[in-house]
């Protein structure tokens, strides 16, 4: 996940998007750098995503493994304001990041509008697409899967009891 932050964060910076990295422990950001990217080293995602959409206005702001309700506060803000959000969360599948209240929250806004989910299989990384289509994660492959994240419904976090 960090190396694909990484990588997208450098390719997008020299499109060039103007792009914001909040690199809370000092690995997303290590050895990147250009005119287009900002990289904000050792601050907690809510600060580092507050102080790159109020002083820096990106275009995108990167960060990874949202989980906190502050985190989710945060993106939430700057989608609000106008600023894509490119970021990872824990998860083993949409399913589980649906269950995560601050990640739900952000779903049930449409703050994301495509998941990529990586794993691998049989040694090698496999990624899986999927598109949100007005509250239902569809696999952009096609393939009957389907997950409800709840804006109108289905995924209930504080229904896990």
């Amino acid at each position: 996940k960090t190396t694909a932050l990484r990588e997208l964060a450098d390719q997008l910076a020299n499109a060039p998007y103007r792009i914001a990295l909040i690199d809370t422990r000092y690995e997303l950001g290590y050895g990147l750098s250009g005119e287009f990217l900002d990289v904000f080293k050792g601050y907690p995602r809510p600060i580092g995503m507050e102080m790159a959409t109020r002083v820096m206005n990106p275009q995108f702001v990167i960060c990874d493994e949202i989980s906190t309700e502050a985190d989710a506060r945060s993106v939430l803000q700057c989608a609000s304001s106008g600023v894509a959000v490119i970021a990872s969360a824990h998860g083993g599948s949409p399913e589980d990041l649906c269950r995560q209240a601050a990640l739900n929250s952000l779903f049930r806004h449409g703050v994301f509008r495509t998941l990529v989910q990586l794993h691998r299989r049989d040694g090698q990384l496999v990624h899986t697409f999927y598109c949100d289509r007005g509250g239902v994660w569809i696999r952009a492959d096609g393939r009957d899967n389907s997950v409800d994240y709840g804006r109108h419904g289905g995924c209930d976090p504080s229904a896990d009891g």
